[in-house]
């Protein structure tokens, strides 16, 4: 395991909290709920796109094409 620090920027921390703290009651998934006892958001617009812009750097730090599938909170 690699760890890499300073990925994302205070801005980017700033739009992850504001787009978690927007997240409504009703835009969760319940389906995981009584199985795994979590809510679920799914790909969320910022999440999806802040995805799309690390995959590059991803690939290169595993040494192989990575795609984007999806995203949950």
């Amino acid at each position: 395991m690699q760890r890499i620090d300073g990925v994302l920027d205070g801005e980017a921390w700033r739009r992850v909290h504001e787009t978690i703290a927007a997240i409504r009651p009703d835009e969760l998934d319940m389906g995981e709920a009584k199985g795994f006892g979590r809510f679920v958001a799914r790909n969320r617009p910022y999440f999806s796109d802040l995805q799309r812009r690390l995959t590059p750097l991803v690939s290169e730090r595993v040494g192989e094409f990575v795609e984007p599938s999806y995203n949950f909170l």
